[in-house]
């Protein structure tokens, strides 16, 4: 029966008082009997429930283990993860992504049509769905899911991520721009929207707005180690910056800097990198939207009061001089710790 595989919410004390004085002894023991098994079942049942949720966990890892080497076992681990939690989107999802890596498209396909019903269906459901067909050469069909996904969910950094990328094969570069915005514009926390958007912007040589834009990704990105080539991007767009400014014989801007420099660059790496840490610092080179360099400066002003900030810079750059960089943590290992720290909790904040 219902009642015992998905027991109700428990019986008010009111309702319960009333119940207990209309009803005989003899029916008073009867009911306490069946409150008693109730809850009997209702505790064997959330306790169950809990172990085949900690049992499919387990098995998930270990077929994600298994996804590209041995992608059958994988599924078949994955299909016992669904019978144990049967709620839970992630399993049968992985299992269409499965078959989508094996190129098994029509497979994935099967699958992907029933998940979009499913009542915990994400952006991911239609992400894959359009993928697939992409790899069906049914651009129509990609398409139509494309656009069922971005109305469903209109804040889904992810779909319009897709969809920019869709423009940028075109060659359609201002369209393509357009839905990276739209993309940081719904879900800013979206990481991949600031990359590609970086690439755009250096194609047009824009390169102060793709340095903003860089940055922002490395700070959102879920990796610990931040990615070599936007560390190099970073460090080599600011090198640049600063090399500009005493090309241009900018006396008060270059004596300023150099002041900056002998005066708050504690652990130089060399001159300059030196130079290009205190222009970051203190707020050269800053980009023309508005909005993200504003973003940028509550994340900085964070990261000086929790007392990271040299820490972060040598981060930022660290692919840009790597035995620097490898000296630097070498003499300051407590502080490169805590800043790891620090940063994988702002990350883990920034997708809630």
């Amino acid at each position: 029966m219902d009642i015992i595989t998905r027991p109700k919410a428990q019986v008010g004390s009111q309702q319960f008082i009333s119940i207990y004085f209309s009803i005989s002894a003899a029916s008073m023991k009867f009911s306490f009997a069946i409150l008693i098994a109730l809850l009997f079942c209702q505790a064997t049942h959330a306790q169950t429930t809990k172990a085949n949720a900690e049992k499919a966990t387990r098995q998930y890892l270990h077929a994600m283990q298994l996804a590209k080497t041995d992608p059958y076992t994988a599924i078949s681990l994955l299909k016992d993860c669904q019978k144990l939690d049967p709620d839970v989107i992630v399993y049968p999802l992985q299992i269409a992504f499965t078959h989508y890596l094996n190129g098994d498209y029509s497979k994935a396909l099967r699958l992907l049509e029933n998940l979009q019903y499913h009542p915990k269906a994400n952006p991911s459901v239609y992400v894959l769905t359009y993928q697939c067909w992409q790899k069906q050469k049914d651009l129509k069909r990609a398409m139509s899911f494309l656009d069922k996904g971005l109305k469903r969910f209109p804040n889904s950094g992810r779909l319009s991520l897709e969809k920019a990328l869709y423009y940028y094969d075109l060659h359609d570069s201002a369209q393509c721009m357009q839905w990276l915005n739209r993309g940081i514009r719904v879900e800013p926390t979206f990481s991949k929207n600031y990359f590609y958007k970086t690439i755009m912007l250096l194609s047009q040589h824009q390169n102060q707005e793709a340095q903003a834009n860089a940055e922002m990704f490395a700070l959102l990105t879920e990796e610990q180690q931040i990615p070599a080539n936007i560390s190099k991007l970073l460090f080599q767009l600011q090198a640049d910056s600063v090399r500009k400014l005493y090309a241009r014989n900018d006396t008060a801007g270059t004596a300023r800097l150099n002041t900056i420099q002998k005066e708050y660059v504690i652990s130089p790496i060399d001159s300059l990198c030196s130079k290009l840490l205190s222009a970051k610092r203190f707020g050269y080179f800053q980009s023309n939207n508005v909005q993200l360099q504003s973003s940028l400066d509550m994340i900085h002003q964070a990261i000086v009061k929790a007392g990271h900030y040299e820490a972060y810079l040598h981060w930022l750059y660290s692919y840009g001089d790597r035995p620097g960089f490898k000296n630097w943590t070498e003499a300051n290992e407590i502080t490169w710790k805590n800043f790891q720290t620090w940063h994988k909790r702002f990350v883990q904040d920034a997708e809630e």
